[in-house]
């Protein structure tokens, strides 16, 4: 709650999470309403992404303006703002007169990632905040911990904490002089996870256990 700019609100049971959810929004309307003064501060994130990150009234739901590699920083009048990342936001970010706010998330890396993508999944709701690929590797997180998609496979609870970047380095399956029908990829399970074939020989994997498919055979390896 302190990093985020907003407050800490205790529950036990369904009533208590009620009045607790209905403080947080009348807490959240007084805090843009306390804030004295009137000339403008700055929003500032480091590092942002090139793909932008909205900035809007944390009460209305108004974009103000929006933030990016090209322009870090934004000027805005005094208030409590929600900064998105993603399909993500960054909630009760609060901006003082002539002063500034630095938001510094967490920076996500994947080497060697795959042209076909990687989503970025929340780990507690299964819900995909963003995704990378080979055409865009690295991104701006907010800090949590998340499960990232190869494939069918998954590199699970990846925590990443604000101001600090994470690098994955998976593995690398290549199948030399593999045929145009491809070969089957299976994790420990015996579940399908991926194909390789003559179009695109090679993938990056989690750490693990797999088989691939050679000539009918399943041949044992990890990563």
């Amino acid at each position: 709650a302190h990093a985020t700019g907003g407050a800490y609100f205790d529950a036990a049971g369904v009533d208590g999470l009620t009045k607790a959810l209905g403080e947080a929004a009348v807490r959240g309307i007084d805090a843009v309403k306390a804030i004295p003064g009137k000339a403008p501060g700055n929003l500032e994130i480091r590092p942002a992404d090139m793909r932008g990150h909205r900035v809007s009234d944390a009460v209305t739901g108004v974009a103000v303006g929006e933030i990016s590699s090209f322009a870090s920083a934004v000027r805005v009048p005094p208030g409590v703002y929600n900064v998105s990342f993603g399909n993500a936001a960054w909630r009760g970010v609060e901006v003082r007169p002539n002063e500034k706010t630095v938001l510094e998330p967490a920076v996500l890396v994947i080497e060697g990632a795959s042209m076909n993508g990687h989503a970025i999944l929340d780990s507690e709701t299964g819900a995909k905040l963003d995704e990378l690929s080979s055409f865009r590797s690295q991104a701006p997180m907010l800090p949590g911990l998340y499960d990232i998609t190869f494939g069918g496979a998954s590199w699970r609870h990846v925590r990443l904490d604000g101001g600090q970047t994470t690098v994955l380095k998976p593995g690398i399956l290549h199948v030399q002089e593999a045929t145009m029908s491809g070969h089957a990829v299976r994790d420990a399970g015996g579940n399908e996870v991926a194909n390789v074939s003559s179009f695109v020989s090679w993938l990056p994997l989690p750490p693990g256990s797999y088989t691939v498919d050679l000539g009918g055979r399943a041949v044992s390896f990890t990563l």
